[in-house]
């Protein structure tokens, strides 16, 4: 059985005219049909103005009208650190005011803030702060996420991410891909931003 969407205000296909990849200027053409339909079963079947949609619908087909809707390709998120502690929220206001990510680094901030907040943070912590990230990026939109670990900076932190990260991903109704990612301490304790950066 397969599904029509038709009367799409705004269809979205990221077309590539048949070519493998888009970049520069091609990037900004989203492909966008207006007033568009797609059918599709496990694969896309056929995309296309409505007007010319009745002729490539069968008898078990089931349509649904998507007038004033828009119908977009899933948001495929290749680099996530759902696991972890700590907010650098504040950061933020810093940076947009011209302090460089160096001077807050030097100061402790950046990535050290949630790193040590990682390596601090309870088990329970961690799954229960992943597990609503991904729930969220879900319910918004995408369809598969990569969960690296690694957020504390150390072969310990980044099992126990590693590990709830595989918890987070456990439910096969998630499109979800972990990736084991132990870091070399971009700023180990004690150092100063031009000691560390010797280590590269």
């Amino acid at each position: 059985m397969s599904t029509a969407l038709v009367n799409v205000d705004s269809l979205v296909t990221i077309n590539a005219h048949g070519a493998t990849e888009k970049i520069g200027a091609a990037m900004r053409d989203i492909g966008e049909i207006h007033n568009g339909a797609i059918i599709f079963d496990d694969v896309i079947r056929w995309i296309g103005p409505s007007s010319e949609v009745d002729q490539h619908i069968t008898d078990d087909t089931e349509v649904i009208d998507c007038s004033g809707k828009t119908v977009l390709p899933g948001f495929v998120d290749s680099h996530t650190h759902m696991v972890f502690a700590g907010s650098r929220s504040h950061e933020f206001a810093r940076r947009l005011a011209g302090a460089t990510y160096a001077e807050i680094a030097a100061e402790g901030g950046g990535i050290l803030t949630t790193m040590r907040a990682v390596r601090e943070a309870d088990v329970e912590s961690l799954l229960d702060v992943g597990d609503a990230l991904l729930t969220s990026a879900l319910n918004h939109g995408t369809t598969t996420a990569e969960i690296k670990s690694g957020y504390g900076l150390d072969t310990k932190a980044s099992c126990v991410c590693w590990k709830q990260s595989v918890s987070c991903s456990a439910d096969t109704k998630r499109g979800c891909s972990v990736r084991f990612l132990v870091h070399t301490p971009c700023l180990p304790n004690g150092s100063t931003i031009p000691k560390a950066t010797s280590i590269w």
